[in-house]
Parts: structure tokens; C-alpha cells; sequence
């Protein structure tokens, strides 16, 4: 499948729309955390991950998890001006 591509800015707005759509109307603090561009590996869905989320509720996190896979299937970043973050095999936070 191809993926559009996105700045991060788009990508981050594109997922804070949909989750501000969908949360619990109860919930009115997580958000969705920043998205940072990556140095893509074999197996990667995605050249981006996001930040982890501080304190969210049980259902935002759900929700924002499912938020970031269905968009890393569709959607890579985009940013000539981008350093990547190269991670080291042990401290991988992706929910894709």
C-alpha cells in the first residue's frame, strides 16, 4: 500500500482531530502526544513514533493507540529540515 506523505504538523493535527472527535466527552485533558520522525528499520510500519502519553485514562489510551496504528498505515513524515532519531534496540516505545 502506498502512504501520503505528511509534515509532522499535518500528522499531528490529522490524529488531534480525530481523538478530540472521539474521546469520552468526560475526558477533556489527554491529548495526543507529539510525533517525531525516526531512522525507518526493516519492520518498521512507519518512519515516525509518538511520544509516550503522560497519565492518560485507560479508554484515551486505547483510543489514541488505535488512533496512531491506523495512521501509521497510512501516513509517513515528511521533513527535509527532520533529524532522526535514531533508537537503540532496547528503549522502543511504538504503538504501530
Amino acid at each position: 500500500m502506498e502512504k501520503t506523505y505528511l509534515t509532522p504538523g499535518k500528522l499531528y493535527a490529522s490524529m488531534g482531530e480525530e481523538f478530540r472527535r472521539t474521546r469520552s466527552p468526560e475526558c477533556s485533558s489527554c491529548q495526543v502526544p507529539m510525533v517525531y520522525m525516526i531512522e525507518q528499520q526493516p519492520g518498521d510500519l512507519a518512519n515516525w513514533l509518538v511520544e509516550p502519553v503522560p497519565r492518560p485514562c485507560d479508554e484515551c489510551e486505547r483510543l489514541i493507540r488505535d488512533i496512531v496504528r491506523s495512521h501509521s498505515s497510512s501516513f509517513d513524515i515528511f521533513d527535509p529540515t527532520a533529524t532522526l532519531v535514531r533508537r537503540s534496540p532496547g528503549r522502543r516505545f511504538d504503538w504501530h
